[in-house]
């Protein structure tokens, strides 16, 4: 079970990350924000192969961020905001494939920098499958509409297969000219919200991958590469079906 901040702050104040929890090898989420730990962060915590978000902001931690985050694999969302921290960030950050979120300030000095985290549909794009250069696509682009592939269109015959991020900051994927996002697991149109379920990290890997859930990605079922193929989330394998490409002004 996640270890989240609860209002009844079960670490207390001004104590440290028990080293222990790097033995949560479960552990998906872990939250302890605004609890006033101080301390060191613990090397351990590397050991959570599994955890896709963690929240240690405001709080009054100090010395450097380890370099065994390296091996966090699955992390999405990093923030280490508002603390005492300093020195180097680790380069081993670099490559995790499906880090995005990464919050570092109000810390002391931190030298270093991560490289650009992969943007995608910033601006109006078809999204197309490297399996095959398909799109896509929403048929008549309405509430509850099933997602499915299609040869790829020029916009001015259709746009419901072009999709935007509201802004460079949001991680929806909204249809063009509409309210509506795109949804996880059903991988439908629904009204925009602000659910996890509508909102989706493009990996290094080129893999668009749900928040609530890291280790899933989406995925054109049993890689049908026929028009009305049908998508999913399915457990991510690096296959091309899973493979996504983001191309801006297709086919005007």
């Amino acid at each position: 079970r996640p270890v989240t901040n609860r209002n009844d702050k079960t670490l207390g104040t001004h104590k440290e990350i028990p080293t222990e929890f790097g033995k949560l090898m479960k552990l998906t989420e872990l939250k302890m924000n605004g609890n006033q730990l101080n301390g060191t962060i613990p090397g351990e915590l590397g050991n959570l192969i599994l955890l896709n978000r963690l929240w240690l902001f405001n709080n009054i931690i100090s010395g450097e961020i380890p370099i065994e985050f390296g091996r966090l694999v699955n992390l999405v969302d990093l923030d280490l905001s508002n603390n005492q921290l300093d020195g180097t960030v680790p380069s081993e950050l670099n490559l995790l494939p499906k880090l995005i979120l990464v919050q570092l300030d109000g810390n002391n000095v931190i030298s270093g920098n991560l490289t650009a985290l992969q943007s995608f549909c910033n601006e109006p794009c078809n999204i197309l499958s490297d399996m095959n250069g398909k799109c896509i696509d929403a048929n008549n682009g309405t509430t509850g509409q099933q997602l499915r592939m299609y040869d790829c269109n020029a916009w001015g015959d259709s746009v419901n297969q072009v999709f935007v991020r509201p802004n460079s900051s949001d991680l929806r994927l909204q249809l063009l000219n509409t309210r509506l996002c795109l949804e996880a697991p059903t991988i439908t149109l629904s009204d925009c919200n602000d659910g996890d379920n509508q909102k989706w990290i493009y990996t290094r890997d080129q893999e668009l991958v749900p928040l609530y859930g890291a280790t899933l990605c989406l995925d054109i079922s049993g890689a049908d590469s026929n028009n009305f193929a049908s998508l999913i989330v399915f457990d991510c394998n690096r296959q091309s079906n899973q493979r996504w490409i983001g191309k801006t002004g297709f086919l005007i």
